[in-house]
């Protein structure tokens, strides 16, 4: 049965509390809140005034006599009678005077920016930061020196540098910084206990080693710490590269280790080296050239050197026996490249004749079966080894007695290719065997 309700309220807050989110409220009236608005609805909730609340009068205290014969206990409110004569339910929101509301508290901290962060991110020279540093220092008694010149001094630049690297150490290494210098050992899971750090007497956390009884300076036998990424280890690794002339990542790398040891120096000093302007000026990226297909010889599976590309390697020096007077002369190497499996044979060519050329060509064909396409350069060596090998071919159809060479040289004849003149190019996989041979043999 669906029965219309209604719920009156004298109270402007409380129907303040029913008509807004009961978060907003705090914890005890949030709860109660919250349950009136799960089990009633909103909109019949309305404001009454007081002299029109029935229980205000128990509120406000009656004697017995006056309750018998009160009509608003009773009956309640006249306009109750009426259908379409209620009074306007109209209270005023209250929004920021309800001392029940919940208390928002925001804290808000100014931090002071150190001079040696900013300076490290805002200026571009290490010199002109350690300049600057060793200035504000001279304002301070303990570090200035009893007669201070014009100039800043090459041991006030070496003390600024030295505090600020110990500045960057209680930052990065806070833990490790902390144990050290109470005279502690570093927690086995740190990640500087492979470099057996120690703290010298100036507070500055270096490398440890063997090399303590060197005569090296001590920037050298035990580095100075720097953590990976930090504004500092940019601005040495900038220094450095500059001071080298521009040199590249292990030259960099080497020079910085004379007096620092940063962490995963390698990728940092790489990184900081790509962003160089002036070393992308003098090495700038050059246009490549789309490389075109392969042709089809190179991409069909074929037995081992049935295409096969030659070239000359050399000249060697040949010695015609073993005899003490054995005259010595030059002798040449002939490479030869499988197309399919890029296996390299490898033949000694007495001279640079044509009949030289031949019987290495045959020993070819002996060891590794005659192939059915060669490719060459365009010189007057093959051409000739062409023309000769035609020869030979129309002798053997020729002969009457001999029908087995015919049929095998009729079904398998050799075809000799020759690359476009002045186009070295389309011989690279023969002249990379060469440059191979060469290395090899040298």
């Amino acid at each position: 049965m669906d029965i219309q309700r209604f719920y009156w309220l004298d109270a402007s807050i409380v129907l303040n509390w029913i008509s807004s989110q009961s978060r907003r409220w705090s914890v005890f009236v949030s709860n109660r809140v919250g349950e009136i608005q799960r089990l009633t609805e909103i909109s019949d909730w309305h404001h009454v005034t007081s002299a029109n609340n029935p229980a205000d009068i128990l509120s406000r205290g009656l004697n017995p006599y006056e309750l018998a014969n009160s009509s608003m206990w009773w009956h309640g409110p006249s306009f109750l009678q009426l259908n379409n004569d209620w009074p306007s339910s109209s209270f005023v929101h209250l929004e920021n005077d309800l001392p029940e509301q919940r208390k928002v508290v925001t804290n808000a901290a100014t931090v002071d920016e150190c001079l040696v962060t900013k300076l490290l991110s805002e200026r571009s020279s290490l010199n002109k930061i350690c300049r600057i540093i060793a200035y504000c220092l001279r304002f301070c008694r303990a570090y200035c020196p009893s007669t201070p010149t014009k100039i800043i001094t090459s041991s006030e630049i070496a003390l600024a540098l030295r505090l600020m690297c110990k500045f960057v150490q209680k930052q990065a290494f806070s833990s490790e910084y902390k144990a050290l210098n109470q005279g502690k050992s570093i927690s086995t899971s740190s990640g500087l206990l492979s470099l057996s750090p120690y703290m010298d007497e100036t507070g500055v956390m270096r490398v440890g080693g063997r090399l303590k009884n060197s005569n090296l300076p001590i920037d050298a036998c035990h580095p100075i710490l720097l953590p990976r990424s930090h504004d500092l280890t940019r601005h040495v690794i900038e220094y450095e590269h500059v001071r080298n002339m521009h040199t590249g990542a292990q030259a960099t790398m080497a020079a910085i280790r004379q007096r620092f040891w940063p962490l995963a120096l390698r990728s940092t000093v790489r990184r900081v080296i790509q962003k160089c302007v002036t070393c992308f000026k003098s090495k700038p990226l050059q246009s490549q050239a789309m490389m075109g297909s392969l042709p089809a010889s190179r991409v069909t599976v074929s037995r081992p050197f049935s295409r096969t590309g030659i070239d000359y390697a050399g000249p060697v020096t040949l010695r015609e026996g073993k005899r003490r007077n054995a005259r010595n002369h030059k002798a040449y190497i002939a490479i030869f490249v499988c197309f399919a499996t890029k296996a390299v044979h490898i033949e000694l060519v007495s001279d640079l004749t044509l009949d030289a050329f031949l019987a290495a060509f045959k020993r070819f064909i002996s060891r590794r079966g005659k192939p059915s396409h060669m490719y060459s350069d365009n010189k007057t060596t093959f051409v000739g080894a062409q023309k000769q090998l035609k020869e030979l071919y129309d002798f053997y159809l020729k002969q009457t007695n001999m029908s087995q060479i015919e049929q095998f040289c009729s079904e398998q004849k050799i075809s000799w290719n020759f690359i476009p003149p002045n186009a070295p190019h389309f011989g690279g996989l023969w002249e990379a065997a060469v440059k191979s041979a060469k290395f090899h043999m040298t």
